[in-house]
Formats: structure tokens, C-alpha cells, sequence
């Protein structure tokens, strides 16, 4: 039996879409190609009336050495925190572009100028070609 003939027919009993039509009238047309189909549709229903479950030896087992889930789970406070400052920012952020469509805040600028300073070459610095 080919292979492609497989990859068709666990397509079709997945309701994927088949690309290859001939490849799958070839698979049909072959006694090899049905029993297969009828093989894969047994399968998919013998999965879906499979309810067995681990037993409850098993989380037991399993519970101490996946241990308590690591990162924010077992910190509370640090959570709240974390959510207050994201909101204290993300509410500055939101005023703050709203002053800027409505035109009450300024655009940013350099300061106006006080005082100039002027340096004169040779004078206020020297340059040297060691």
C-alpha cells in the first residue's frame, strides 16, 4: 500500500481537505485502500468512546513533582502591584495623549536659548597633532 494513499484517507476520516483527489480515487479504487478507510474509521470510533481517565494514584503521584506552578501564582501582592503600576501608567499615557489631539499640551521642544557662549579656536582651546 503507499503511504500517500494513507496520509489521503486519515485526511478524509479527519475532515481535512484533500488536495489530491486522484490520489484518492486511486486509494478506493484499491481493496488495500478501502480496508484501510474502514481501519481508520474504526480507530477514530474507538477514540471517541474511550472516557478512561488516570486514576487518582496517578495525580497523586505526579502533584509533588510537578510541585506548585512557578512565576506570579504564588505571589499575590507582588500581582496587584504589578496591575497597579500598568494602570497608573497606562492612565498617564491615556490623558497625556489626550492633551496632545486637543492641543492643550504643547509639543515638545528644545528650551529657548539664555545666554550663547562662543569659543574661539586657539584661544578658548588648542588642538594638537602628537
Amino acid at each position: 500500500m503507499k503511504e500517500e494513499w494513507m496520509v489521503v484517507l486519515s485526511a478524509l476520516v479527519d475532515g481535512e481537505e484533500i488536495t489530491d483527489l486522484a490520489v484518492l480515487a486511486e486509494s478506493l479504487a484499491a481493496a488495500e485502500g478501502r480496508e484501510a478507510l474502514l481501519e481508520f474509521v474504526r480507530l477514530r470510533a474507538a477514540v471517541r468512546t474511550d472516557e478512561s481517565r488516570p486514576r487518582p494514584e496517578f495525580y497523586e503521584k505526579v502533584r509533588p513533582v510537578l510541585g506548585r506552578p512557578a512565576g506570579w501564582v504564588g505571589r499575590p501582592f507582588l500581582r496587584g502591584l504589578a496591575a497597579a503600576v500598568v494602570f497608573v501608567l497606562g492612565t498617564a499615557g491615556v490623558i497625556d495623549l489626550g492633551l496632545r489631539i486637543r492641543g492643550e499640551k504643547p509639543a515638545e521642544q528644545p528650551p529657548h536659548a539664555t545666554r550663547v557662549l562662543r569659543f574661539e579656536p586657539g584661544v578658548d582651546w588648542r588642538t594638537s597633532t602628537k
